[in-house]
């Protein structure tokens, strides 16, 4: 990818993230690019099943939702996310040139 086509896709990523505050600034992708964890969405409730879960196990261990090895664990899926995501960008850009 080139430089462009990189911030482009971050941005992508980013709005499907919910991670701009659109009344501040909105990048030119958000007209077609939804929000894929705004409440109601299946993704925000599996977020919200993750971060329970979180919580009981960090109780259970007497360590809180802030334990290191949790936390660990969810920054590491999230930067999966970002890779498998912007994997398949490449993978579908390249099947259509």
């Amino acid at each position: 990818m080139n430089e462009l086509t990189d911030l482009k896709v971050k941005r992508i990523f980013e709005l499907l993230l919910g991670m701009y505050d659109l009344e501040k600034y909105s990048p030119p992708e958000a007209e077609y690019v939804d929000n894929l964890f705004r409440p109601g969405q299946p993704c925000a409730a599996l977020l919200d099943r993750a971060y329970s879960a979180r919580r009981r196990l960090g109780e259970r261990l007497g360590t809180g939702e802030e334990d290191a090895d949790l936390l660990e664990m969810v920054e590491c899926y999230e930067a999966l996310w970002e890779k498998l995501a912007l994997a398949m960008y490449e993978y579908g850009k390249n099947e259509t040139t």
